[in-house]
């Protein structure tokens, strides 16, 4: 994909935000402080782009260094592809990586349209430092080592595409165009040193990714709180699955190291008092099956089979055909 900017939203006059904005009967700055309290402040943007609106929270913590940018969007355009630019200071060792399905991808950095799932990272190992962004739904980006860029809305025609020089969208009525409407988007951004950022941003982005359920609870304050089901020493490797098994009343836990380094930890079941040192190699996936009456532990893999029928590092189990 071909960088060509077709505009850029600008801020609103005092006037224009009093105009969008729901109760608003007087003139009302376009950037305004909207919340400052003990644990963060909130500032509020309005931009406009011919006729369409965008506002923004800025959610800047007291503690911390995350800061969340929460996008509104009504968006407007035909035939024009949104993004969020994100200015990076140039560096020439800038590295482009991405979450994937349980590891870490090399993204391209020429300002290409990458693909990643939950986080993107630019790393520079001269400087030790990486700057990760954390998305709760947004899958596209590209990097040009001055810019992030993350690709929020497309407004094409549906099946709008050409066939060669036969014109397939009319040009003389209405035609819908594909993600009109209100939008709301959501990144986390935080910086530090590569190595403690990395180890750190799988965990936050599941975080961000899966909120906790809301429950409507009264407890009468009677009895003991209960102890944790199942702990690990480590606070990088990932309980990634727990559940029962699908054959007999074992219990399966799938641990997984983020990362792509050696990593060890203690699983800890406090209520069968069970404890457990392991090793986790870069990037390994590991099952273990747990007979809750005998406390005894077994590899499996993932179709929850023995794993002397399967393939596993050699430093613990020979590699055999699957049976």
């Amino acid at each position: 994909m071909v960088r060509r900017l077709a505009g850029h939203f600008s801020l609103l006059t005092k006037k224009q935000a009093a105009q969008v904005s729901s109760f608003a009967h007087a003139d009302l700055p376009p950037v305004r402080v909207i919340e400052d309290g003990p644990v963060r402040s909130v500032i509020e943007v309005m931009f406009a782009y011919q006729n369409s609106l965008i506002c923004q929270h800025y959610k800047l913590p007291k503690h911390g260094t995350q800061i969340e940018i929460q996008t509104h969007v009504h968006w407007s355009q035909s035939v024009k592809m949104l993004k969020l630019a994100v200015p990076i200071i140039p560096h020439d060792d800038y590295h482009y990586i991405g979450q994937t399905a349980y590891g870490i991808a090399d993204l391209p950095s020429a300002g290409r349209e990458a693909v990643a799932q939950k986080w993107v990272a630019v790393v520079s190992k001269r400087k030790n430092l990486a700057i990760t962004c954390i998305n709760t739904g947004v899958y596209g980006s590209d990097f040009d080592g001055r810019e992030l860029r993350l690709s929020l809305l497309r407004s094409p025609a549906y099946s709008g595409h050409p066939i060669e020089d036969r014109p397939i969208v009319p040009k003389d009525r209405h035609t819908p165009c594909i993600d009109q409407g209100d939008r709301t988007f959501t990144f986390y951004f935080n910086s530090g040193p590569a190595a403690a950022r990395l180890a750190a941003v799988d965990r936050e982005a599941l975080v961000a990714n899966e909120a906790p359920y809301a429950l409507s609870f009264f407890p009468e304050e009677l009895g003991k709180l209960p102890k944790s089901f199942v702990n690990l020493s480590d606070n990088v490797i990932q309980i990634t699955a727990m559940k029962m098994a699908e054959s007999g009343n074992d219990l399966i836990i799938r641990l997984f190291e983020p990362t792509g380094r050696k990593r060890h930890t203690t699983l800890s079941l406090p209520s069968i008092r069970l404890k457990k040192k392991l090793t986790l190699n870069k990037f390994e996936v590991r099952t273990l099956r747990i007979n809750l009456k005998s406390r005894r532990i077994s590899e499996n893999n993932l179709l929850e089979r023995n794993t002397a029928y399967s393939c596993y590092p050699k430093s613990r189990l020979k590699c055999n055909a699957l049976t």
